[in-house]
């Protein structure tokens, strides 16, 4: 099947990636059975150490 946006999908799959490994990292590192917070925090490192942008704990509204 030809791609309509070969860049974009090149950019979501590069932006994949680096979330996914980000979270293998903290997984790998930490192990299970910590709380949730201290997996977020590490999380929210390893984005960072990759130079992505995003946010905590946003309020989404629910209706």
């Amino acid at each position: 099947m030809d791609k309509i946006f070969p860049e974009i999908d090149s950019i979501i799959e590069t932006i994949a990636t680096k979330i996914i490994d980000s979270a293998f990292q903290v997984h790998s590192n930490l192990g299970p059975g910590l709380l949730e917070s201290v997996y977020e925090k590490c999380f929210s490192l390893e984005l960072k150490a990759h130079h992505l942008k995003f946010s905590n704990q946003i309020e989404l509204p629910i209706s």
